[in-house]
């Protein structure tokens, strides 16, 4: 792969900000180029949260109150707990809306290797199903391994290789358990695992609530 170098006489010609993949304005969620981190404690609705932004992606709709840019084809890979994450999925999408979306949501749940260790096989796989943008839940389920500063560098190289290979990217991810009635984080330390992962994200997003509560509230925690 040949290197392609942007010089300085040319960077007056970038523009001011990035694309917004979701969001509007200045106001960018998931910009283009970047992954995006979605965090919660466990079992508070991060996997609800991703599949509505998958469907509205793959659907070019707002969501959450915020635009979304239509993807030619999204893969939702449900490591963790896939046969209820399939069925989530599908609770969502009617009969027309199906019809409406084809083939460009889709859904994989049995990966035979570890994405982290094998970023490159990944990537080619979703380059061979025609993905334009991946959502991977989670993170702690596609690898062992989160904790220390040599996973957090295979995960940053695994998130690299899959948005050179021109697919966005969307990750979810732990925050520590939460204990009753604490305050929202207010810093990406509280993110499980080596402190490289939210370094080699675009935007963090947390979803913060008790579970199965009415009413969760979504920090955006980096920009």
């Amino acid at each position: 792969m040949a290197l392609e170098v942007t010089w300085a006489a040319d960077f007056r010609n970038l523009p001011p900000l990035p694309r917004a993949l979701w969001g509007d304005g200045d106001q960018i969620l998931w910009a283009r180029g970047e992954a995006l981190l979605v965090a919660s404690p466990p079992n508070v609705g991060k996997t609800t949260l991703a599949q509505r932004l998958a469907i509205a992606r793959a659907d070019g709709a707002s969501f959450l109150g915020f635009s979304t840019e239509r993807t030619a084809r999204c893969i939702y890979v449900a490591i963790d707990r896939p046969w209820q994450a399939r069925y989530s999925l599908a609770r969502m999408i009617d009969q027309p809306q199906a019809d409406a979306l084809g083939e460009r949501l889709g859904f994989v749940d049995a990966l035979p290797y570890d994405p982290i260790h094998r970023p490159n096989l990944f990537a080619a796989d979703l380059q061979r199903l025609g993905a334009t943008t991946c959502i991977l839940d989670s993170l702690n389920q596609a690898t062992g391994e989160v904790v220390d500063d040599a996973a957090g560098g295979r995960i940053v190289a695994a998130i690299r290789t899959v948005l050179a290979a021109d697919i966005d990217l969307a990750i979810l991810h732990h925050m520590r358990k939460a204990q009753p009635h604490a305050p929202p984080p207010n810093s990406l330390d509280d993110v499980v695992g080596s402190g490289k992962i939210a370094q080699a994200v675009g935007s963090v997003l947390v979803l913060w609530g008790r579970p199965g509560a009415d009413l969760l509230t979504l920090y955006h925690r980096k920009q």
